[in-house]
């Protein structure tokens, strides 16, 4: 597997806010360079927006076997929506700065005790759970920027400890 170079890596998060569609390559250098091809898109309803993006392009419907046959994904969690987009993605930003990013502020200033994790950090660790089960032979990257940094530490504590070393980076 290609080992990434920091600015690499930075354009690869970046691609995070991109709008692919299902089976778009994902690239990033000048073109040339594709990290893997968008196999899902999760837009739930918790505010979570993440790209599950294999190293094969995958079929419609793939198999047993293809889903085997992929050794790479990378999840590209999508940070919150910028206060500048309220008006063009306001459910978005309802999903991300009022349930989301101002309860965890609360929590981690302390004004909140409440130690559950709000309905995002835990969607992305069901999506982290479920892509390990889905792609059962992948090492797995994921990325992620702003409130997405916390749903990716959030998802990588929830995973059974026999799946830690499936976690590329």
């Amino acid at each position: 597997m290609k080992k990434y170079s920091d600015e690499e890596r930075v354009e690869i998060a970046k691609r995070e806010y991109y709008n692919y569609e299902k089976g778009n390559p994902v690239l990033i250098g000048k073109g040339n360079l594709s990290i893997g091809y968008v196999a899902d898109f999760k837009d739930k309803a918790t505010g979570e927006q993440t790209y599950v993006v294999t190293d094969k392009r995958l079929g419609e419907n793939p198999s047993i076997m293809e889903l085997a046959s992929v050794k790479k994904v990378t999840l590209l969690y999508r940070g919150s929506t910028s206060p500048m987009q309220i008006l063009n993605n306001p459910v978005d930003f309802f999903a991300d700065w009022i349930v989301n990013d101002l309860p965890m502020a609360k929590k981690i200033i302390g004004f909140d005790l409440n130690k559950t994790p709000s309905p995002q950090l835990q969607s992305s660790a069901v999506t982290l759970r479920e892509t390990l089960k889905k792609y059962p032979n992948a090492k797995i990257d994921m990325y992620g920027h702003s409130l997405a940094s916390m749903n990716v530490q959030h998802a990588v504590a929830s995973i059974d400890e026999k799946d830690i070393p499936r976690i590329n980076g």
